[in-house]
C-alpha cells in the first residue's frame, strides 16, 4: 500500500496550487542588500529563475543550489533545508489556506 503523505506531497501541485519551497535566498538576499538583478547577473541566471526560487515557486537542482549556496558563502543545507526524508521543506500554508499536499497528513 502506498504511503499517502508522500503521494499527495509529491502530488500537491497538480489539479491545484503549486507547493511552495522553503529557502534562505530572499532572507540573505535582503540582509546583503542585493537585488535580483545583481545576483543574477553575477551567476548568469534569468531573473524570473531568481526571483521565482526567491518566492519558493521553483526547487533548483543541486548545480544551481551549490552555485547560490557558494555566491552567499554558506552550506546548500542552510540555504535550502530538507525534512528528515530528504525532501526539500514546504513552506508553511496561509492560516485556512489548504491544499492536498498538507490535507493527507
Amino acid at each position: 500500500m502506498r504511503d499517502k503523505s508522500r503521494y499527495y506531497y509529491r502530488r500537491a501541485g497538480r489539479g491545484g496550487e503549486k507547493p511552495t519551497y522553503y529557502n534562505r535566498v530572499g532572507e540573505l538576499k535582503k540582509d546583503k542588500g542585493l537585488t535580483q538583478e545583481y545576483i543574477g547577473r553575477r551567476l548568469d541566471m534569468s531573473l524570473t529563475a531568481i526571483g521565482e526560487i526567491v518566492r519558493g515557486k521553483r526547487n533548483p537542482r543541486a548545480k544551481t543550489k551549490k552555485i547560490l549556496a557558494d555566491f552567499f558563502n554558506v552550506s546548500v543545507e542552510y540555504l535550502f533545508p530538507v525534512d528528515d526524508d530528504g525532501r526539500p521543506m514546504l513552506r508553511p500554508q496561509e492560516e485556512g489556506k489548504q491544499t492536498e499536499g498538507n490535507i493527507a497528513a
